[in-house]
């Protein structure tokens, strides 16, 4: 069914020109005065704002002056324009009306639905609207003005392309403001009392299911409690006058504070550092420095040994004893490089469980950034799920207690993850790699290596902080070392002995061999 773009009686136009006096709504204020009750209670029935109505009504009936008349000369109080389908029975009025076909404006001749009042045709309005399926979406749209307007024009009230335009703007115009600040006052005041009431009750309940929220979380790691921030509500308007309109929460706050949480952050990273590099170091005290296994007891039996030797050349006994001793010099330095060469092994193997531990909370931090901008996690003036930032914190933590990290918040409450010399592990929702591969120029060593978005490259030598560190930290500053002085050490005593005994001679005259292979 095709709507009006504007119902005007041609014929009439004329007449009403000569009669302006006689006609029934002659001026706007006339007319709104005597559909203004009727229009509340249809606006009422469809949810929409009555002023909107009002002007609706306006547009196709020029503020009444130009309503379609009867054969008789008398209203038909048609005020909206609709046509009289095959399923009205009721009284008509055939007229010309303009409409917009293929963009071109036609005059055609229709019949339209005739009332015997405003009320009727208003009441009319509204049962045409409600059982129409088409403008189920107009209904829904309630007090958005434009919103009810477009979805009807839409869906085929009218054929003029300006329609919904033209409605607001008589809306917009100083007679239909004043009626929808009078319906907003009316409607607003009455409420007043029981609407404030209702927020403060409401208020107060978020506020204790906040509480008892800390409580409950009393025990649980990484928790931070959280506030209510309460604010008043919005203001109403009346008489010159701003009433207050009750309170509201306006979000709920973390006890936070990010720069305590960095410092923490830092500190945590330097703590399992020295934690891991003392844990390890410790073992090669233990090694070194045992009173039974260590070099120092191997190496003081077998200098008493050889000073046995140089008392007595000639004693058989002393000479084995001082091969015996020889031996187990020889099986010591072995025995403590095989368990330097496991410590070796098992600390390459941390490396590479810190390293895919890195990986897998890198991706953990920005599945949680997606689950803060999903789900309506994230809200209106940046208020984000308390409970998330918690868990993406804890997380970062336990990064920075593998590696030390560098953390850059944005605005919209999204982080970048910085490591080693620069090199972005995070940004928004996108992950970069780390990796331990051997290296090129010693493959018994690991390198760390990033896999960036052109190149892979070594960044070993810029990580510094947390277990990264303290594994890197303690393999090049303290095994390493070890294992190269231990074994300059068994060079050093093997070539100063071997030498000694090259210069020497044996019990059967012979010249001396070497005494350590």
């Amino acid at each position: 069914m095709v709507r009006l773009n504007r119902v005007m009686d041609d014929d009439f136009a004329e007449v009403g020109l000569r009669q302006q006096g006689e006609t029934r709504w002659s001026q706007p204020q006339v007319f709104v005065a005597d559909i203004w009750p009727q229009a509340q209670q249809a606006g009422e029935r469809l949810g929409v704002n009555p002023a909107l109505l009002v002007a609706q009504s306006a547009l196709e009936t020029g503020w009444g002056k130009h309503t379609m008349k009867l054969a008789d000369g008398s209203s038909s109080f048609n005020l909206f324009g609709i046509k009289a389908g095959a399923d009205w029975d009721a009284a008509v009025v055939t007229r010309s009306s303009l409409e917009y076909r293929d963009g071109a404006l036609n005059s055609e001749v229709s019949a339209f639905r005739a009332y015997s009042s405003p009320a009727e045709s208003l009441a009319d309005y509204a049962e045409f609207i409600e059982s129409s399926p088409r403008y189920n979406a107009a209904l829904k749209a309630g007090v958005d003005d434009r919103g009810y307007i477009e979805t009807i024009h839409r869906a085929g009230y009218a054929t003029d392309p300006d329609y919904a335009d033209k409605v607001m703007a008589i809306l917009q115009g100083e007679t239909c403001k004043f009626l929808s600040l009078t319906w907003n006052q009316e409607t607003n005041l009455m409420a007043d009392m029981l609407n404030t009431a209702i927020s403060g009750l409401l208020t107060f309940q978020r506020a204790l299911a906040t509480t008892s929220n800390n409580i409950a979380n009393v025990n649980t790691p990484g928790y931070s409690r959280q506030t209510v921030d309460i604010g008043t509500n919005l203001p109403s308007y009346s008489n010159g006058n701003f009433y207050g309109a009750g309170v509201r929460v306006q979000g709920i706050d973390r006890a936070y504070d990010q720069f305590l949480t960095s410092e923490v952050r830092d500190t945590t990273s330097v703590h399992a550092r020295l934690d891991i590099f003392s844990e390890l170091a410790s073992h090669i005290d233990d090694v070194l420095a045992d009173p039974q296994g260590g070099i120092s007891p191997t190496l003081r039996q077998f200098f008493e040994s050889l000073q046995d030797v140089s008392d007595d050349p000639a004693s058989s006994t002393a000479r084995y004893a001082l091969l015996s001793s020889a031996g187990t010099l020889a099986s010591r330095f072995q025995s403590i490089d095989n368990r330097l060469e496991e410590l070796q092994q098992n600390t390459t193997g941390q490396l590479t469980n810190v390293v895919d531990e890195i990986n897998s909370l890198a991706i953990a931090i920005r599945d949680v950034n997606q689950a803060l901008n999903d789900s309506g996690a994230f809200v209106s003036g940046g208020q984000q799920a308390a409970d998330l930032l918690d868990k993406r914190d804890a997380l970062l933590d336990e990064l920075a207690s593998k590696v030390d990290i560098n953390v850059v918040e944005e605005d919209d409450n999204q982080m970048s993850i910085f490591i080693g010399n620069g090199q972005t592990i995070l940004t928004g929702t996108e992950v970069f790699s780390l990796s331990a591969q051997a290296d090129a120029n010693d493959p018994t060593r690991d390198v760390i290596v990033y896999n960036g978005l052109i190149t892979v490259y070594d960044i070993s030598s810029h990580l510094g902080g947390g277990e990264v560190g303290g594994l890197l930290d303690f393999r090049d500053n303290v095994l390493n070392p070890t294992r190269t002085a231990l074994g300059r050490s068994a060079i050093g005593i093997a070539e100063a002995f071997n030498a000694q005994m090259g210069d020497g001679m044996d019990l059967n005259g012979n010249l001396g061999t070497d005494l350590f292979a």
